[in-house]
């Protein structure tokens, strides 16, 4: 085998590495919602808060890309 053959195949083997690498990447961004407040949890508006979110799609604990969502 020459020299030409060999660094073709070598090429083509990396470039098939690197597409399967880039395949595995997630499907967009993640969307992330955190909540800060001073006190318990027992805040006066959190579940209607909460019900919102839900009204909207997103599930507390459930991963849910940014293109699912609205």
């Amino acid at each position: 085998m020459n020299k030409s053959a060999l660094l073709s195949i070598l090429v083509v083997l990396v470039l098939v590495g690197v597409g399967v690498i880039a395949d595995a990447q997630p499907p967009g961004k993640l969307s992330r919602i955190g909540i800060l407040f001073i006190g318990g949890r027992d805040q006066p508006n959190l579940e209607s808060f909460k019900q919102g979110l839900r009204d909207l799609g997103y599930t507390e604990g459930k991963i849910l890309s940014s293109n699912t969502a609205r």
